[in-house]
C-alpha cells in the first residue's frame, strides 16, 4: 500500500527533530568562530532549509497543501545546489562555488539600488570581476540553469558516471524539480481549487489535502539535511538512522518489507 498525507507528515515531523539538532550544532561551531568557506555556504543553506521545512509543516496543519508545493520548488533547488556546491564542476572548486555565493550579496544590493559607500563600491567591483573570472552571468549566484542542455543537473549527471548511487539521486532530483514546476506554475493539472461534481458542475475548494506536494518536502528536505550533517562531520550511519522515519515512509510507499534493498540504497 502506497504511503498517504499522513505517513508523509509523520516522516516530516521526525525529519524536523533531526534538522533542530543540526541547528543547534552549527549555532555551537559559529558562536566558536568562523568555519571555512565551504562549510559557512553549507550552514546558510541548511538552515534557509529547515526553515521551509518548518514552514511546510505550518502550513499542512491548516491542509494549505498547495502552499506547500510551492515551497517544495524552493527546498528541491537548495538541494540539487548544495550538491553542485560540493561537486568539482565546470572548472570551479568548492571554495569558488561558495565564494560565488557569497560575493553575491553585494551584488544585490546593487541590484536592489542600495547604494554603497566606497568600501563597499570596491568590494562590489571585485566580486563582478570575481563572477566574470568564474563566466557566470544572469540573476543568480551560479549563472546556471537549474535543468535542461548544459543545465545544473545535466552537468550532475554527467559527473555522476558510472556511479549508480549518484545517478539515481541526481535523477531523483529531477524528477522532484518537475514535480515541484506543477506546484510553482499555474497548469490545468492543478485540482487544489476546484472539484469536479458527478453532476458536470464545479464546486471551489478551500482546502484540499494532498499527499504530492508533503512527499516533495520530505524527499528534497532530507537531501539538505543529509548533506548538511555531513558537513557537521556526522557519519553516514548517524545520517541514516536521524533519517530513519523517511526511509520508513519510502519503504512503504515502494511496498518493501524490512529485509527488501530498496532502490535509493
Amino acid at each position: 500500500m502506497a504511503a498517504d498525507r499522513a505517513d508523509w507528515i509523520e516522516a516530516l515531523d521526525g525529519m524536523l527533530v533531526f534538522a533542530d539538532d543540526l541547528q543547534r550544532r552549527t549555532d555551537e561551531i559559529m558562536q566558536g568562530g568562523t568555519p571555512p568557506i565551504v562549510e559557512r555556504v553549507t550552514y546558510q543553506m541548511g538552515l534557509r532549509g529547515r526553515r521551509i521545512l518548518q514552514s511546510a509543516r505550518e502550513l499542512a496543519r491548516h491542509e494549505w497543501d498547495d502552499v506547500v508545493g510551492n515551497l517544495s520548488r524552493s527546498l528541491v533547488e537548495t538541494a540539487i545546489e548544495l550538491d553542485y556546491l560540493h561537486k568539482a564542476v565546470d572548472d570551479r572548486s568548492p571554495e569558488d562555488k561558495a565564494s560565488l555565493y557569497e560575493c553575491f550579496a553585494l551584488i544585490a544590493k546593487e541590484r536592489f539600488g542600495e547604494r554603497l559607500d566606497p568600501a563597499l563600491q570596491e568590494m562590489h567591483a571585485k566580486a563582478l570581476a570575481f563572477r566574470e573570472k568564474h563566466g557566470v552571468k544572469g540573476h543568480t549566484w551560479h549563472g546556471r540553469k537549474t535543468s535542461g542542455d548544459g543545465s545544473i543537473l545535466d552537468r550532475l549527471a554527467i559527473l555522476a558516471g558510472e556511479d549508480a548511487l549518484q545517478e539515481r539521486r541526481t535523477e531523483g532530483l529531477l524528477r522532484a524539480f518537475r514535480q515541484s514546476s506543477f506546484f510553482e506554475h499555474n497548469n490545468a493539472l492543478q485540482v487544489f481549487y476546484l472539484e469536479r461534481l458527478p453532476s458536470g458542475n464545479c464546486r471551489v475548494l478551500e482546502a484540499r489535502p494532498h499527499a504530492a506536494p508533503i512527499s516533495a518536502v520530505v524527499l528534497s528536505g532530507s537531501e539538505i539535511l543529509w548533506a548538511w550533517g555531513g558537513v557537521l562531520g556526522m557519519s553516514a550511519d548517524v545520517r541514516q538512522e536521524a533519517l530513519r522515519p523517511v526511509e520508513m515512509v519510502q519503504r512503504k510507499d515502494h511496498g518493501l518489507g524490512p529485509d527488501d534493498l530498496p532502490p535509493w540504497a
